[in-house]
Parts: C-alpha cells; sequence; structure tokens
C-alpha cells in the first residue's frame, strides 16, 4: 500500500482527492455539497485544502462514534368518534 502526504497548504481538485480517499469522483462530489470538507466551487472545479482533508480525518478520529438515538416508538393511535349510523329510508 503506498503511503501517501497530504500538504497542507495545497489545494486538490475531485481527481486528486478521488485517489486519495479511494473512491468514486461523484462520491467525492456528493460528499463536497454535504460539506464533509470545507471546499470552494470555483466555475464547475471543486477545490479543497489540504488543511481541511485533514482536518476531517483528525476530527474522526478524536470524536467517540456516536451512539444512534434510541427508536421512537409510534404514538397510539386513538379511535376516530364512530361515525353516525343513517338511518334506514322509507322505500317508496
Amino acid at each position: 500500500m503506498t503511503r501517501i502526504t497530504i500538504d497542507p497548504n495545497t489545494l486538490y481538485d475531485v481527481p486528486d482527492l478521488a485517489i486519495i480517499l479511494q473512491m468514486n469522483e461523484f462520491s467525492v462530489r456528493r460528499n463536497l455539497r454535504a460539506k464533509l470538507f470545507k471546499g470552494k466551487k470555483v466555475g464547475n472545479r471543486w477545490f479543497v485544502p489540504g488543511a481541511s482533508i485533514l482536518e476531517y480525518f483528525t476530527k474522526e478520529e478524536a470524536q467517540p462514534a456516536e451512539e444512534a438515538p434510541p427508536e421512537k416508538k409510534p404514538a397510539a393511535k386513538t379511535k376516530s368518534p364512530a361515525k353516525p349510523k343513517k338511518s334506514p329510508r322509507a322505500k317508496k
């Protein structure tokens, strides 16, 4: 496995990030739109400073994994009031 060094003062574009992170370029763009990395879009290209990539990984390691919130049980359904029965109509 090749060791990759990320320079905090370098700007990386989507193809570079795809190689570094070993993911599809589409996934990199989706993560940028979701603001997982602090990047800037210039024209139609994204640029991410190396410091942002390093921050992402150090932040993930420093914080313990969050526990999933307890599942909420659906509220008990209340019965709606019974509809009044229609009176039988006299047939002619």
